[in-house]
């Protein structure tokens, strides 16, 4: 019930989940909103401070510089009950930390959750049972800048990279589409 706090550069991320609308604060954490217009925004039980969460699935990921984090599955039309994994729900963390670059974002690709670092990248795929995801490392050394410098075209992620170059991937290598006028812009 309290306001939000932060600074200009502290940027918000969210989405819906199951028709629920979330939004996450890096300083404030996770909140969501029940669709009554008369009540604020309320905290998220359980969930860490993140600097970005997404929806995946019927999950919430968050991503924490180095680890990530998340919820057990949400029943369909409610939020996640859990964020620390136990015998009885399917929350968890993974760190993933092969190269030097923290994690700065993440974006579904398809059935596979592409989560970005500034110098790498990995697919989050559901596999279910105990482990609930598995994390695999997509080839190069190409990262995002950024938080939300992402999206998601009919061809595939289309991101910016940390040496500001415009590059494009469907969950494998990917190229520059930075030649000739865009390439002369972005130097």
């Amino acid at each position: 019930t309290s306001n939000f706090t932060g600074a200009i550069d502290d940027r918000w991320t969210g989405g819906t989940i199951n028709g629920i609308f979330f939004l996450n604060n890096p300083i404030n954490g996770l909140y969501y909103w029940n669709g009554d217009i008369t009540t604020r925004l309320r905290k998220m039980p359980g969930s860490s401070v993140a600097p970005v969460c997404r929806a995946f699935r019927n999950y919430l990921v968050q991503i924490n510089y180095r680890y990530v984090n998340w919820s057990s599955a949400a029943e369909p039309g409610s939020i996640p009950l859990y964020w620390t994994a136990a015998a009885t729900n399917d929350a968890g963390t993974q760190p993933l930390s092969e190269t030097q670059g923290v994690l700065v974002d993440c974006l579904p690709l398809g059935d596979v959750n592409i989560i970005y670092g500034r110098d790498s990248r990995y697919a989050m795929r559901w596999i279910e049972g105990n482990n609930v995801f598995a994390f695999q490392r997509l080839p190069g050394n190409d990262g995002v800048r950024a938080v939300s410098c992402v999206v998601d075209t009919p061809k595939g992620h289309v991101f910016l990279t940390q040496n500001l170059d415009v590059k494009i991937h469907s969950g494998g290598s990917c190229q520059s589409l930075a030649e000739g006028r865009v390439r002369t812009i972005l130097n």
